[in-house]
């Protein structure tokens, strides 16, 4: 019988080991990888940025432009057009109102120079007018009336206005002195005594006789 061995022997262990392979460069590329995965995010995002501020940009500039500036509206107070009158339907009355002949003639064709054409000429009732006087219809425009009244006031030495219904005319003038001028001193003449020849028996009688004062032409 053999004798037990105090020492036993040692189990050898068959099964397999595991060998850790570590690869250098791996935990340098994960890092790597992150940092470019971190550039490229930043870098999307500066480019978000980016499109948001020039699509904001840009929006904001088509609302400015496509803000239609508010015109202040004024009514504008339309004028109406003065149609330009018509001197020839105006009517004139000329009156020589002193004892000199060719007076209302005269201003006759002065009124027509300007325009005037429908004119009456003749003798007022009196002929001791000195100052002239004007008579305008309420109807006369103003434009007429002042036209007419200057020129008037150039030739005469005294003018007076009115405004009054005339009749059928829209215009009477009664002409007095001229300027400068100076009348002359009225001659009063006396009947004249023509002796009536009568025999001896009866007195001579004188029979006043006047002389008529011609009409001064108009």
């Amino acid at each position: 019988m053999e004798e037990g061995n105090d020492n036993p022997q040692p189990q050898t262990d068959f099964s397999p080991q595991r060998t850790k392979v570590s690869f250098p460069g791996g935990k340098n590329e994960r890092k790597s990888k992150k940092g470019l995965i971190f550039i490229i995010l930043v870098v999307l995002a500066l480019l978000g940025i980016a499109g948001w501020y020039l699509f904001s940009k840009n929006k904001t500039s088509d609302s400015i432009s496509n803000i239609t500036p508010s015109a202040s509206i004024t009514e504008a107070t339309s004028t109406p057009t003065e149609e330009p009158v018509d001197k020839s339907e105006i009517q004139i009355e000329i009156l020589n109102g002193t004892s000199i002949s060719g007076e209302a003639s005269k201003l006759k064709t002065v009124l027509a120079e300007l325009g005037y054409t429908n004119i009456e000429v003749g003798n007022a009732s009196s002929s001791d007018y000195v100052t002239t006087e004007v008579t305008f219809k309420s109807s006369v425009p103003d434009e007429v009336q002042d036209e007419i009244t200057d020129e008037l006031e150039s030739i005469y030495a005294e003018v007076d206005v009115n405004k009054a219904s005339i009749g059928e005319k829209d215009v009477q003038i009664i002409i007095g002195y001229r300027k400068g001028f100076t009348p002359a001193p009225k001659v009063t003449s006396g009947p004249t005594k023509v002796p009536i020849p009568t025999t001896s028996t009866q007195s001579a009688t004188v029979t006043p006789t006047r002389t008529p004062t011609p009409s001064p032409t108009p």
